[in-house]
């Protein structure tokens, strides 16, 4: 299949959905084993600009790769009510592999803990904090190699920064 595929001014808005798709265009490409995708999302006064690939002209080795650049979003899913999230986010994907890098500045937010929920202090015996991405993909490909293993890791590698105008409360 050659062609396109054309997204144009889509809405979403549910509930459970912490930013609303109000519009703007997304065209994604196929030529045989290949698809590129560029273009934008509209989220109220936001937008996030969607460019990526895919090719899997050797089912065994398929990659994809997607990157996000949002700016002025308003992310509102409790305990945030209302929020200014500029996230740089890159994604890529091959077999055995997720990576997640970027940053998400979040100059301003307003977010209304009552309390918090038991044990969130502590972190999950499962989460692994790391300083050198790179090593530590290194590793889990020769482990996974080591044991024959077909599971999905996941790295990421997202720096947050709180602005002066975010408020706890």
């Amino acid at each position: 299949f050659d062609g396109q595929i054309i997204l144009d001014q889509p809405k979403l808005s549910a509930e459970i959905l912490p930013l609303p798709i109000t519009g703007g265009k997304l065209v994604t490409t196929v030529k045989g084993r290949r698809a590129f995708i560029d273009g934008s999302l509209d989220s109220n006064a936001g937008t996030i600009d969607v460019e990526g690939s895919a090719n899997w002209r050797e089912l065994s080795a398929w990659a994809a790769n997607v990157t996000l650049k949002g700016e002025k979003l308003n992310i509102q899913v409790d305990p945030v009510q209302e929020s200014e999230v500029n996230p740089r986010i890159k994604i890529e994907a091959a077999p055995g592999r997720i990576q997640v890098k970027g940053t998400v500045d979040i100059p301003r937010a307003v977010i209304d803990v009552e309390e918090l929920p038991q044990g969130a202090a502590q972190v999950s015996s499962d989460v692994v904090i790391i300083e050198d991405i790179d090593e530590i993909e290194q590793a889990a490909a020769i482990e996974e190699q080591k044991a024959g293993s077909s599971a999905m890791n996941l790295l990421m590698d997202v720096e947050v920064s709180l602005g002066e105008d975010v408020e706890l409360s």
